[in-house]
């Protein structure tokens, strides 16, 4: 998932000027933190400023005022500019993406997969796997239909236990086939079941949808949804996994191929 669609630059931050480039109407003494703290007219703080490339200082920013969502913007030091959004640099790299995932993911991380850990989840795989990892899925999205297939000979070979988080959102009737997983005596065959008959053209999943929903399956598909909504999730899948090293990453979106082999590659086996 690129950053630009994730990232969505908070409703504090669209109320300072249209476009990415903002340009100060200040004096140029002003500096960079002035700068971004008077754009922002009282809608945001800085929650933490560093030193960027060439002449820009980045600042991590958060909205006063409803959901906590922090974001990346920088301004030069000379207080004449403020850019929000992505940097490019000469080898194609997003400094701001790199940004993002040192100074927000990386602070947030080991606080998602200790709510993890609390959800609702359905375990997929050996319990003795040498890698684990929490999932945050829809049975109606196409990027956990295509990370599915790619981790499951994993699952299967026993190199790789999932515990497996529903959420419902993406269709209708999301809600009763998240239940017509979660409801039976094998949620796992179940999961595989809505995955071997996905609709691709349609992006739809296979598993028809329960037709009543228990209230307490409902709950807990409401608390999968909270931790969702919590940590800003827009969309699935979200991965969440300890690294042999002892650090905690979070992975939002599908990493196709090789990546998300090397990725299962760093997982530890800690749930």
């Amino acid at each position: 998932m690129k950053f630009a669609t994730f990232l969505k630059v908070s409703s504090a931050m669209a109320l300072l000027t249209p476009g990415l480039l903002f340009a100060s109407l200040l004096g140029s003494n002003d500096k960079a933190k002035d700068l971004v703290t008077n754009l922002a007219q009282g809608k945001i703080k800085i929650v933490k400023q560093f030193d960027s490339v060439s002449n820009l200082e980045g600042f991590v920013i958060t909205p006063t005022s409803g959901p906590a969502q922090q974001t990346i913007v920088y301004a030069d030091k000379d207080g004449n500019y403020m850019i929000a959004g992505a940097i490019i640099t000469p080898d194609g790299q997003n400094l701001a993406q790199l940004d993002y995932d040192k100074y927000v993911n990386s602070a947030l991380s080991p606080q998602i997969f200790a709510s993890a850990q609390k959800t609702n989840w359905i375990q997929d795989g050996n319990a003795n796997a040498p890698h684990k990892a929490y999932i945050l899925v829809e049975p109606n999205c196409m990027a956990c239909h295509m990370l599915y297939n790619t981790l499951k000979p994993l699952i299967s070979s026993g190199q790789l236990a999932v515990r497996w988080i529903f959420v419902a959102f993406m269709k209708p009737q999301s809600e009763a086939m998240v239940a017509a997983i979660m409801q039976t005596n094998n949620p796992s065959l179940a999961f595989a079941t809505d995955e071997k008959n996905f609709n691709v053209n349609t992006e739809t999943g296979g598993i028809p949808p329960a037709t009543s929903v228990s209230a307490a399956t409902k709950k807990k598909i409401d608390q999968n949804m909270t931790f969702m909504t919590q940590y800003q999730f827009i969309g699935t899948p979200v991965v969440a996994y300890k690294s042999t090293a002892g650090d905690y990453q979070v992975i939002r979106g599908f990493l196709p191929g090789q990546a998300l082999l090397d990725t299962v590659s760093q997982m530890s086996n800690s749930f």
